[in-house]
């Protein structure tokens, strides 16, 4: 298993100018959920769905109420962790099914601070009566961690 990188994947970088993705950031920041949630969706048009406009999207879809922003938020969580998880050659079939494995997995993450793929493999490890506590405790604490 490699290292996983806690620096902006390749191409995510710090939008600037008329770029519609600090245009919707800053909508966020301003309070304009509307605007930013416009934003967000041009920048998906013009930039492509890469995780930090999708993640715009889906903070623009929560703070406008929409219910739909929380579930774009969970499943975006979900494959940026396995993302990083596949970029270091972590075996997702085998983690989805070996618990013991998926326990291995998810306390390497959390040993090293990476806190949202830690918390999915500890989830998928808390499936095993023998590691349920554990894994368990260290998903919440990966989880609180997270944020």
């Amino acid at each position: 298993m490699g290292q996983i990188s806690l620096q902006p994947e390749p191409g995510m970088s710090e939008p600037v100018g008329d770029d519609p993705r600090a245009a919707a950031v800053r909508a966020l920041i301003a309070g304009d959920a509307a605007l930013a949630l416009q934003l967000a969706r041009l920048a998906r048009a013009t930039v492509g769905d890469t995780l930090e406009v999708l993640y715009c999207e889906a903070a623009a879809l929560i703070a406008c109420g929409d219910p739909e922003g929380e579930t774009a938020l969970q499943n975006l969580r979900t494959s940026h962790a396995v993302i990083a998880m596949k970029a270091v050659e972590i075996d997702i079939p085998r983690l989805l099914e070996d618990s013991t494995y998926a326990h291995g997995v998810g306390v390497s993450l959390y040993n090293g601070k990476v806190m949202g793929p830690a918390a999915l493999a500890l989830g998928r490890a808390a499936a095993n009566p023998a590691s349920a506590a554990h894994a368990g405790l260290l998903q919440a604490q990966a989880l609180h961690a997270e944020g």
